[in-house]
């Protein structure tokens, strides 16, 4: 979401390399509270419920969201639109939270293994790279890069417990 790439909406694929992103490998605990945190975000775009999404992430999350080259008029329908909940068989799918790192500024990074059927509708998983930033005592998602990689990697390092 590149101030950048006026064009590019908001959570379009823009590959990059699938390494995972320099920093200390993160403990159980930091990931639990990621996946908490993702896992909130995804039931809110399953939900359609925009208000509560907003609340998951930061304010520099939003202001490169809606600094995309939309009117004031969209963007004001977007956040006040009734939600509308994606059909079961359109829903996001969480498939595994792998690679998560500790980032030299404290910010957390990890790699989330999704399934979109909006996105692809083969039904196989894409990776989003998510980055979380504290604050206020809590975790926010600060970016998101989707497909970094058109197919999962590997389970990789700390991968969730049932995984793969």
């Amino acid at each position: 979401m590149d101030e950048g790439e006026p064009d590019q909406p908001m959570g379009s694929p823009r590959p990059i390399g699938t390494a995972p992103e320099p920093g200390i490998l993160a403990d159980e605990t930091i990931v639990a509270i990621a996946r908490q945190v993702i896992e909130r975000f995804v039931a809110c775009q399953n939900g359609g419920n925009v208000g509560s999404m907003l609340a998951l992430v930061s304010d520099d999350f939003v202001r490169q969201a809606f600094a995309m080259g939309s009117d004031q008029a969209a963007i004001d329908a977007y956040l006040t639109a009734t939600p509308r909940p994606r059909p079961p068989t359109e829903q996001i799918t969480i498939v595994d939270v792998r690679n998560a790192r500790v980032l030299a500024d404290g910010r957390i990074t990890l790699d989330v293994d999704v399934i979109d059927p909006a996105r692809r509708a083969t039904g196989r998983p894409l990776t989003d790279r998510f980055t979380l930033v504290e604050a206020d005592g809590g975790w926010l998602i600060d970016s998101v890069v989707a497909g970094i990689a058109s197919e999962p990697q590997s389970a990789g390092d700390n991968a969730t417990p049932g995984s793969r």
